[in-house]
């Protein structure tokens, strides 16, 4: 049996909600709806998290690249995040890593981000009620602002690369649906199952930091809200009180 399937033994346990439900890649986020968690671990949403943590306003979420670097020349945003294959596009100021930025203030500024498969997932996802960016450092922030909308429908999305299943992604969304069922799986039982997978992410070595940084489980009270605001996906981060 390998990491995956310990963990899924591990978190899975019992029987699946109906009304959450796990599916994978980010074609199906064009068929999710209710409250619509997109998950990327490595490394989108963690940059998110940090990014937001570290006083951005507000990250404002496309595709591809071209449109990431037309919205900053309209003064819609400030600095453009993102990666494509694993690598920081021409003309960003910072790539898809949270180390990267972990020291970086955004004072309020309007960030831009694209990447691979997440942000991709976040423009798919056109049906949802409530629409959410998520990993582990901000896994149990997300699963309170669930239960404080209220949404009775919820569908978990682990992103992955293409055709290929990202187990980290998979990992995340039944840590996630544990929170949401009201169980409390171990943080260093999540770590040690993920630190098995390979560090190598589009190509590239994952570094060091960047893995580490990934694996700070619940590190930020903050989920991140995607809303469209006047014709644009629109991330915040949004504070919910409770436990999950």
């Amino acid at each position: 049996m390998n990491s995956f399937e310990l963990c899924v033994a591990g978190l899975a346990g019992m029987t699946l909600s109906p009304s959450i439900r796990i599916e994978s890649l980010t074609t199906s986020a064009r068929y999710a709806k209710g409250a619509v968690v997109i998950i990327d671990v490595f490394r989108a949403f963690t940059t998110a998290a940090i990014a937001l943590s570290n006083g951005a306003a507000a990250i404002v979420m496309v595709d591809d690249v071209t449109s990431a670097l037309i919205l900053r020349e309209r003064g819609v945003g400030k600095v453009c995040i993102g990666e494509r294959r694993g690598l920081k596009p021409t003309g960003f100021e910072f790539g898809n890593s949270p180390h990267e930025i972990r020291n970086i203030s955004f004072s309020g500024d309007i960030v831009i981000q694209t990447t691979s498969n997440g942000t991709k997932g976040i423009v798919a996802a056109r049906g949802a009620s409530c629409l959410y960016a998520a990993s582990f450092v901000n896994a149990a922030a997300t699963v309170r602002a669930i239960q404080k909308s209220g949404e009775q429908e919820v569908w978990l999305i682990a992103a992955g690369d293409g055709p290929v299943r990202a187990e980290e992604d998979e990992i995340c969304a039944l840590y996630l649906r544990a929170l949401l069922q009201g169980r409390s799986p171990d943080h260093d039982t999540i770590r040690s199952a993920v630190g098995t997978l390979s560090p190598r992410l589009d190509g590239q070595t994952l570094s060091a930091e960047d893995f580490a940084a990934c694996l700070e489980v619940d590190a930020t009270p903050l989920a991140i809200r995607v809303e469209q605001t006047e014709g644009l996906l629109v991330a915040r981060g949004v504070r919910a009180e409770g436990k999950s």
